[in-house]
């Protein structure tokens, strides 16, 4: 499966949410490099698939909880993220092998 922006975008997310469920859209928005719309958006599709709740801890303050399946799927990218970042590596290792191997060749052939 490839790691797509979204799938990273929402890993991290859900990794800072875990971290501090009282963090505020404009927060996330600063920690990710994005816009804050950028961020609700997201935010919006997480509790829309059910991976995060919102409850409002104050007036005008809320705080982000990581629901089960949220925990199952950042689990589920975080897994794709690295097998996708070993099968770039590895593909990178092999055509630096395969360029060493060639070199090497060309010195001993002439």
């Amino acid at each position: 499966m490839e790691t797509t922006t979204d799938d990273l975008r929402d890993l991290s997310l859900l990794e800072e949410i875990e971290q501090d469920p009282d963090v505020n859209q404009s927060t996330l928005a600063t920690q990710l490099g994005v816009a804050v719309g950028t961020v609700n958006w997201h935010l919006k599709r997480l509790i829309a698939k059910g991976a995060v709740k919102v409850k409002r801890a104050e007036r005008k303050k809320l705080r982000y909880i990581i629901t089960p399946e949220g925990i199952s799927l950042r689990a589920r990218l975080a897994v794709n993220y690295v097998e996708r970042s070993l099968t770039l590596r590895g593909a990178r290792d092999t055509g630096a092998c395969a360029s060493r191997g060639m070199a090497m060749s060309r010195i001993f052939a002439g």
